[in-house]
């Protein structure tokens, strides 16, 4: 089987995609709009800086392991999305897709990287541990601007996490026992949280434990933290 790797800047011809039905890697920037042919081999899918509205021929991509919609603003996705039964990384960063991601794509099993920011969560993602501990394989959750008044990890809850980034995260953190029992990262940039949650005494796989909030510097559970052998780090606020 022939494979081919394309990349289109500010440019978009149908004649191609259909030449080459085979592609495994699509790149697009400055595009307004998108129709994929049936592309049963496309693995990666980027496109970024466009103004598009929908995505509905995704369906026919029942390959696809990585979705990338950085700064599409008015991008809409199809319920069908979760069909895409080997698809592992989503970015959406840039987007509105908090607003209207269909709810079919909490039930893709094969999830594993998932970035969402305060444009595809907008200030409102309701505590959004419901929807995420229904994927099983996440590994990497990288969550921006959720500023609901409480945010709660159950029991057995994300059982394949492993690195966690909360960014303008300010709301009181709850986590049951059991939850996030593999999580060995965690990264709080620019949180107006005042103290750390006692309850990441709990996470037995934590290692290390990164942030730019100076005032968690002086909290009893940073300090116990670093008794239990946590690596407790002040970084750069830029």
């Amino acid at each position: 089987m022939t494979s081919y790797r394309s990349c289109f800047h500010n440019f978009y011809d149908d004649r191609i995609l259909q030449s080459t039905p085979n592609l495994l890697t699509w790149i697009g920037f400055g595009l307004s709009e998108v129709f994929l042919p049936k592309l049963r081999f496309l693995k990666v899918l980027y496109i970024e800086n466009s103004s598009l509205k929908n995505l509905m021929l995704i369906r026919g991509c029942i390959h696809l392991r990585y979705l990338r919609l950085r700064n599409c603003h008015t991008v809409t996705l199809p319920s069908s999305i979760g069909q895409l039964l080997y698809l592992q990384t989503v970015d959406l960063r840039g987007t509105s897709l908090g607003r209207s991601l269909p709810i079919t794509a909490w039930a893709i099993p094969t999830l594993r990287h998932l970035y969402l920011d305060s444009g595809s969560c907008g200030t409102i993602e309701l505590d959004p541990m419901p929807l995420l501990e229904k994927l099983p394989c996440l590994v990497v959750l990288h969550l921006w601007n959720y500023r609901g008044p409480t945010m709660h990890c159950s029991a057995q809850g994300l059982p394949q996490l492993q690195n966690l980034e909360l960014h303008f995260f300010s709301t009181e953190w709850t986590i049951e026992v059991g939850a996030m029992p593999r999580l060995s990262n965690l990264k709080l940039l620019s949180c107006g949280m005042q103290k750390l949650p006692e309850d990441l005494l709990n996470l037995q796989c934590l290692k290390k434990l990164e942030t730019n909030c100076w005032q968690l510097k002086f909290d009893n559970t940073w300090k116990e933290l670093k008794k239990k052998g946590c690596k407790c780090v002040l970084v750069d606020a830029s």
